[in-house]
């Protein structure tokens, strides 16, 4: 929530309850999948920030559906658990989409016979703890322990404006390969070999 305040303002106009269960639900859903590639930084007794390094998508999604998860976030929303509005979630889906589309295109970019794309989906760091190395350490770990499974490459999405993420990244070595956009403006699509070879 205080990660990503200006995507949470935008989607739904600002904190609420019902969104704080929304996401309880969603990160519940993606530990009991791949609680090898969710970490916590921990500062000061307090969540400093988060990495969640997904080794494969479909196999998220599949998890989500198939233990009924999906259905279950429906239900919730429908009974207005989530304080979430029909406006925002088509937004949501439309920017999922989007987010689909651009996988699809990032194909050209690798080499599939090497192997598939696993996916950085997440990673903030408390504005209270920046500056201070930590989101380094998360993404640092996160790529050690995607490197142990079958994925070849990784990639991540991060927004053109966002300066220290970006040095970040490319200090780590991901290279911007495309762009995509959604509702809230652009973002950059950036690449990075987990065998240490070319990405083509």
């Amino acid at each position: 929530m205080e990660g990503f305040g200006q995507s949470v303002l935008h989607y739904v106009g600002g904190a609420s309850s019902g969104i704080e269960r929304a996401l309880h639900d969603i990160f519940a859903a993606i530990l009991e999948h791949q609680p090898q590639g969710m970490l916590v930084a921990e500062a000061e007794g307090c969540i400093g920030g988060y990495v969640i390094a997904i080794p494969s998508m479909p196999y998220l999604w599949w998890h989500v559906i198939s233990r009924g998860h999906l259905w279950q976030w429906a239900k919730r929303w429908l009974q207005g658990d989530y304080g979430i509005e029909l406006g925002a979630v088509l937004s949501l889906a439309q920017n999922k989409a989007g987010f689909a589309l651009s996988q699809i295109r990032l194909a050209r970019h690798t080499n599939k016979a090497r192997g598939h794309t696993a996916q950085i989906l997440s990673i903030a760091v408390h504005p209270s703890y920046r500056g201070q190395g930590i989101g380094h350490a998360l993404l640092h770990k996160a790529l050690g322990y995607l490197a142990t499974t079958s994925a070849a490459f990784v990639k991540l999405e991060v927004r053109p404006d966002n300066l220290p993420a970006r040095r970040l990244y490319e200090d780590l070595g991901f290279i911007a390969v495309s762009r995509t956009c959604d509702s809230q403006g652009p973002w950059i699509v950036m690449l990075k070999s987990l065998r240490g070879g070319p990405l083509t």
